[in-house]
């Protein structure tokens, strides 16, 4: 086989241990992802900030391969910069969604409905 072949399979093993233990620490840590209440939203994947009602101009959703996800559009998104390597990865999520942050409930123990009553409880 040639040199290139092999990398490429080091790789994809690589990447894939990398996801299969970030799934698996945070399937048994216990701490919450999201959280929507009266003051806005905070997702653990964007920062430690929370993101105020007045700060978000649009929610909506999108779906992929079954999964749906929470998108927020924002007043002005460089006030809510992300801390987290998911964050550094927006401007792809921006590209492919039209939304500035996509909220994924994977790992969390709501559901997306329950989420999405929250919103719209608490959203003025």
């Amino acid at each position: 086989y040639p040199m290139g072949r092999e990398w490429i399979g080091w790789g994809g093993m690589a990447i894939f241990g990398l996801f299969t233990g970030i799934i698996l620490v945070r399937t048994f840590d216990g701490q919450d992802m999201v959280r929507i209440g009266p003051s806005g939203i905070w997702y653990r994947d964007w920062s430690d900030d929370i993101i105020p009602w007045r700060e978000i101009t649009a929610i909506g959703t999108w779906q992929v391969r079954g999964q749906k996800v929470i998108l927020l559009s924002l007043v002005d998104p460089v006030r809510f910069p992300s801390s987290t390597l998911r964050g550094k990865a927006a401007s792809m999520d921006r590209a492919l969604t039209g939304g500035d942050i996509a909220i994924t409930l994977m790992g969390t123990d709501r559901s997306f409905d329950e989420a999405m009553a929250a919103i719209e409880k608490y959203r003025q």
